[in-house]
């Protein structure tokens, strides 16, 4: 298997970057290769002699980054539990909870050239920060799905640049990811009196408010779902189990999975087409890959993007005979409660998802109805970008606003020497741009006008 282009731009980008830089981040959707990119950097980095560790934080993970790994001809041990990996291996594919305890000090501090941290997002937590400090003279690559955390901490506090960003929508257009249809099946939840528990509403809670409309929702999801195989979360085992003997007795053949030995055999049962739907709590939000689930069914409600996005990516995977990704998105119509919702895969904020959910209410393509949030976080990113590393507020240059109004302001020519007025000045400053570039009256006045049509857009 070759890479594909954008997976090349991540290698040939991460390579670069570790030239001049320590730690570099790189984003790729669920489902499109990151395992793989991180192979091909360790291959270059086992060219020169060294070392490799990639650090993951569950079993799943572990053993299919070992086994991509072993797939290429590299050879690659297992430091977890009982498995102890040798001084002489290659790579170490280790497990998070091993070494941040006193296994860890088993290893030189300069034993490894290269981290690699899988699912990146977690690298905030204290016990990751403790291990890839501890480690001397390496190079560390962050790759993730899912960049922003629920706490709030910045993973810019811990790496120096975003070396390669793939976007959903762009994979999906260009056909390497599944494209996404969104059905809303609304349930008439009450979760505005569910308290929270680290940042997110208490899995308890949640459970007490979808109970009463387990039987209902399972009616929607056989309504909806046709014979596409489907994978459901919920919020614990006990729902997970009963939802399953809902979605049974309403006509679609249905089996809850933990965990543990049990879950290999039910796992591939389910893959082999078995049975068609697959009930879990936590077990298959992150690692899972089966191309062939073509409906997800997030019976969770949660206020962390990338909870969800993790839980929608178990089905943007493509295969043959795939032709799109159903997502079952049963409670996005409680504006009040402000849940996260479909269009937040995307980028989109709270202001912008109701419109976006409207369009796709109306029948318009993905890509129609999230170009203009693709827009925003192409602004966003390069925002943070020019804060991360100026320090100063933000400003956007004429060339990225002209991308974000559809149009080339870069070259706009004084055609007067009268400069823009106080006014105009406060105006831009709204939005966010680099007034040093902007030279007259003239100017001004076009590059508001274009920025007021796209607005009202």
């Amino acid at each position: 298997m070759g890479l594909r282009d954008y997976q090349k731009d991540l290698v040939y980008g991460v390579l670069n970057d570790f030239l001049t830089l320590d730690r570099v981040l790189a984003i790729l959707p669920t489902g499109a290769g990151k395992t793989y990119c991180f192979v091909k950097v360790a291959e270059e980095c086992l060219k020169t002699g060294k070392r490799v560790l990639a650090l993951m934080h569950r079993e799943n993970l572990i053993n299919q980054a070992a086994e991509a790994f072993r797939s290429q001809g590299i050879d690659a041990e297992i430091e977890m539990g009982s498995q102890i990996a040798s001084s002489s291996a290659q790579v170490v594919v280790g497990s998070i909870q091993s070494f941040s305890k006193e296994r860890m000090n088993r290893w030189p501090t300069d034993h490894f050239r290269l981290v690699i941290v899988d699912e990146a997002h977690h690298v905030a937590a204290e016990s990751w920060q403790e291990v890839v400090n501890y480690f001397q003279g390496t190079k560390l690559l962050g790759v993730t799905a899912t960049p922003s955390r629920a706490d709030g901490k910045d993973l810019g506090d811990t790496f120096q640049k975003i070396a390669h960003e793939s976007k959903l929508v762009d994979l999906i257009n260009e056909g390497w990811l599944s494209s996404i249809t969104v059905a809303s099946c609304p349930l008439k939840v009450r979760i505005a009196d569910v308290r929270n528990s680290g940042g997110d509403y208490a899995l308890n809670g949640i459970d007490n408010a979808l109970s009463p409309f387990l039987k209902e929702a399972a009616r929607m999801v056989v309504e909806k779902a046709g014979d596409r195989k489907t994978i459901v979360f919920l919020p614990l085992r006990a729902t997970s189990k009963k939802f399953a003997e809902e979605l049974s007795l309403a006509g679609m053949s249905a089996r809850h999975v933990e965990g543990g030995k049990q879950s290999k055999p039910l796992l591939k049962d389910f893959r082999d087409g078995k049975f068609q739907a697959i009930c879990n709590a936590s077990l298959l939000i992150e690692g899972y890959d089966c191309p062939e689930i073509s409906c997800v069914v997030p019976l969770r409600p949660t206020k962390s993007f990338p909870l969800f996005a993790q839980m929608v990516g178990r089905g943007t995977r493509i295969c043959p005979g795939k032709k799109d990704l159903l997502l079952l998105d049963f409670l996005w119509e409680h504006e009040k409660h402000r849940l996260i919702r479909a269009p937040h895969l995307f980028g989109a904020n709270d202001e912008s998802v109701a419109d976006i959910m409207d369009r796709l209410d109306r029948g318009e393509a993905l890509g129609e109805a999230t170009r203009d949030v693709e827009a925003e976080r192409i602004r966003a990113l390069e925002a943070k970008l020019r804060a991360a590393k100026r320090k100063k507020e933000r400003v956007f240059s004429l060339v990225q606003v002209g991308r974000w109004v559809g149009r080339s302001l870069a070259d706009l020519k004084p055609e007067k020497s009268d400069p823009p007025t106080e006014k105009q000045i406060a105006l831009l400053k709204r939005f966010h741009v680099d007034i040093t570039e902007v030279k007259s009256r003239d100017a001004a006045t076009k590059i508001i006008g274009a920025l007021l049509r796209k607005k009202r857009k």
